[in-house]
């Protein structure tokens, strides 16, 4: 059975640093990168056929992938007897190894998995998940440099992405990790990631030590935000999740109280989006 980490995560959120690792650790991402950019200068570590086969799904359901309304309920059906599931079920029988860790990294998968897990399983790659935690109003901060997008927007978006993300993880081997952790103390926090999702590191972290730390640079933080912040300045749904996401990641998994709370946000923040959408 091959295995694949897929690596979820709102944009902006540190998916591309964690990723990053991945790949100094030995973790194949595939054949065909994403080049770097001026607003990632160390990459993304996406694979191109990820994520244009994501941007064609949204551009086909005539949204994309920073458009805070939902998706449609029957989404799926659009693409029944398509030639996209071949595709998909073609990428993953060619770029996923048998005797070596795989990774995909799209944050649009956070919304799009549905469509993508049953190839998984008829291609025989076990899917493990890589959840990855962020002050949500410093992925406002940044959305606001790189895309100009208002703090409003972003916040809505980081909700909507996160709460689609764990829903469409549950039940498989996952783990959470907090960017913060991550460039303070990338050894620990990589290892606890992968026991959590039952995984084995597919090399030494001593052995690629300076590499860490010459790729975790302090430039790989651009904006820091007191978590205390949240609790003051955002609508208590962003709160409130952050907060549980943030535990979650310190604990190295989900309570069944964890779970019915984050059931609940999602509940409110339904009722909520459907009074004014």
């Amino acid at each position: 059975m091959k295995k694949c980490l897929v690596v979820l995560g709102m944009h902006r959120s540190g998916t591309s640093a964690f990723t990053g690792i991945l790949d100094l650790l030995g973790v194949n991402l595939g054949t065909k990168i994403l080049e770097t950019q001026s607003d990632n200068p160390k990459g993304f570590f996406e694979n191109k056929y990820v994520v244009q086969a994501n941007d064609c799904i949204l551009e086909s359901l005539g949204t994309s992938w920073d458009d805070v309304f939902p998706l449609p309920p029957d989404w799926q059906e659009h693409f029944s007897g398509a030639q996209l599931h071949d595709d998909i079920r073609a990428f993953l029988r060619e770029d996923m190894t048998v005797d070596r860790l795989s990774a995909l990294k799209d944050p649009r998968l956070c919304r799009l998995l549905p469509l993508w897990l049953p190839h998984f399983s008829a291609e025989s790659v076990a899917p493990h998940f890589a959840l990855v935690i962020r002050n949500p109003l410093e992925i406002a901060q940044s959305l606001a440099s790189r895309n100009g997008f208002s703090t409003a927007r972003s916040l809505l978006l980081w909700l909507q992405y996160m709460l689609e993300a764990e829903r469409h993880s549950r039940g498989h081997p996952r783990g959470f990790i907090n960017f913060n952790n991550l460039l303070d103390n990338p050894r620990q926090a990589v290892w606890r990631l992968f026991e959590s999702a039952q995984l084995t590191l597919p090399t030494s972290e001593e052995d690629r030590s300076a590499e860490l730390e010459a790729f975790l640079d302090a430039d790989m933080r651009h904006h820091r935000i007191a978590d205390e912040t949240v609790a003051a300045q955002c609508p208590a749904l962003i709160a409130e999740l952050y907060q549980l996401l943030c535990d979650i990641a310190t604990a190295g998994d989900a309570s069944n109280e964890d779970l019915a709370a984050i059931d609940a946000i999602a509940t409110r923040f339904n009722a909520q989006r459907d009074l004014f959408y």
